[in-house]
């Protein structure tokens, strides 16, 4: 086919005819359709979501802005195990390729300042076992195979797709950003009672601990994680047997504990980020006096520093708190509108838009009402919840907690992956302003106050790449039907000249006396 270099050279000597060939009219059609499929769709889709097009602050305002990334779920051969090469490989390429292109947009143009991922990092990652557990029972016989090796080869590639993209972008701007991935997923480590303590080590050795406070935007973000948590009263699967130790490590014991202490926790890091705000040093001094051993000063234990301060609580957990069956997700769910009333308005049971109350192999749902209620009573001063593994958004209003006066409200996370049984992967916009003095107390003012929010969120939605490649597809049999029309065409308009045999010798005859 010819090139486009070879049609422009040649564009002097061009005829009506060359204008109208079709070769010509299929490069003009392909080049635009490729253009929006691979850039302008990704760009104008993250353009949409500005910031400044639905951000509703004073004049003046400065809020901390974070993304929010649920279930990117990177495609490996746990994801579609029975699925052939090549369209295996193909299927690990443009997910990634798609992943890539998203971040990065996100953050070229969007340039938030914090990036909290959900859960979910990696596909099968709670089958890559690490050495000492490559010959375990427990792991099913067609992923023996696989292990350690792999596991770190995913986790490069998850640096590559994601963290190396978001601190280039904070070189380019010459910011600071805080980046948090140590939240886990069920693909991670896997579920309450079939979780490996050695594969949960492994992910927090190299992602950071999964319970965790960060202190941004005058708000605390504690994640939680829940997926231990859930082995909390769950029987064992391979005995059935309900204990709360697995090899004498206590599966759910380090999430209790963190969740027992959540509030000191908090306060402490509010203590030391208001130090940082105000200049200070992160911790106080120390206090380096010397003491006899029977002065009464060397028992003391200097008591955890509390702070009384305005800064509210954010909580993220990959598993959905509990909710009653039928619980509406809201208009903003992809596969499945609301339902609605004679009267226009909602339904208070939608089963069908509502997330589904169940539980399989390595998986549930929602957490269990204990286990949400103990972390709702343990953790200070929550105001919002923002959780993933449903790969679809769900919004909803647990009214039970009363702890803000008309209850929490949850936000589950689309996927950021089109691999996910969603057509339009997502991500959440997160945009904090809560101005504070210097002792952490609220500001208020003629445009602030306490009853007015300080937090805001968007979905934006990136393209739909199934539709992208149908469209593609149309146009390449559109493309192959025209060729195969025009070669038939040419064929039936060539002359057919009789005595070729004869002519072929005569030719032979006369090169020959010439060539004499």
């Amino acid at each position: 086919m010819t090139s486009l270099k070879d049609l422009f050279s040649h564009a002097r000597n061009w005829r009506l005819r060359d204008l109208l060939s079709l070769r010509l009219l299929l490069i003009i059609l392909w080049l635009p359709l490729l253009r929006w499929g691979e850039l302008t769709t990704f760009s104008s889709s993250v353009v949409r979501c500005d910031w400044g097009t639905w951000e509703k602050w004073p004049s003046g305002a400065a809020p901390h802005r974070v993304v929010l990334v649920a279930d990117p779920q990177l495609v490996d051969p746990h994801t579609y195990p029975g699925r052939p090469w090549p369209l295996s490989s193909l299927t690990v390429k443009y997910t990634d390729l798609y992943l890539r292109k998203g971040f990065g947009l996100i953050m070229e143009q969007l340039q938030p300042d914090s990036v909290f991922f959900l859960g979910d990092l990696f596909d099968g990652g709670r089958e890559w076992s690490p050495p000492d557990l490559e010959r375990d029972p427990r792991i099913e016989r067609r992923w023996r195979k696989y292990g350690q090796k792999l596991w770190m080869r995913e986790y490069r590639r998850f640096g590559e797709l994601f963290t190396d993209q978001f601190f280039a972008s904070r070189q380019a701007v010459q910011t600071q950003g805080r980046f948090v991935a140590s939240l886990p997923g069920n693909h991670d480590l896997g579920l309450g009672k079939g979780i490996r303590i050695p594969v949960r080590e492994r992910f927090y050795a190299y992602f950071g601990e999964g319970n965790r406070i960060d202190i941004v935007g005058n708000y605390s973000f504690i994640g939680i994680d829940s997926v231990s948590l859930s082995a909390k009263g769950q029987p064992d699967p391979a005995t059935g047997v309900t204990a709360d130790t697995e090899s004498g490590n206590t599966i759910w014991e380090s999430t209790e504990q963190f969740l027992r202490e959540a509030s000191s926790i908090k306060s402490q890091a509010v203590a030391r980020y208001l130090r940082t705000q105000n200049g200070g040093p992160e911790n106080d001094p120390l206090d380096t006096a010397v003491y006899g051993l029977e002065d009464p000063r060397a028992r003391d234990i200097r008591p955890a520093t509390h702070v009384d301060a305005d800064v509210p609580s954010i909580l993220l957990t990959h598993i959905p708190l509990y909710r009653s069956a039928g619980t509406p997700c809201g208009p903003l769910r992809e596969r499945h509108p609301p339902s609605k009333l004679l009267t226009g308005a909602a339904e208070e049971k939608d089963d069908a838009n509502a997330l589904l109350l169940q539980t399989g192999n390595q998986y549930q749902n929602v957490l269990t009402a204990p286990v949400s209620d103990e972390i709702i009573d343990l953790v200070p001063d929550i105001v919002h919840v923002f959780s993933g593994d449903d790969h679809d958004y769900c919004d909803v209003l647990h009214r039970q907690y009363t702890s803000r006066g008309g209850g929490i409200r949850e936000i589950t996370v689309k996927s950021i992956s089109w691999a996910m049984g969603i057509r339009k992967p997502g991500f959440l916009m997160l945009s904090l302003w809560n101005p504070l003095d210097a002792e952490g107390k609220a500001i208020t003012t003629e445009t602030v106050s306490p009853r007015k929010p300080t937090l805001q969120t968007h979905l934006c939605l990136l393209p739909d790449q199934l539709g992208i490649f149908v469209k593609y597809a149309w146009m390449f049999a559109i493309t192959v039907v025209a060729l195969l029309v025009r070669s038939v065409r040419a064929v039936k308009a060539r002359p057919v000249i009789k005595g070729t045999a004869g002519l072929g010798l005569g030719g032979l005859g006369v090169g020959g006396a010439l060539c004499h």
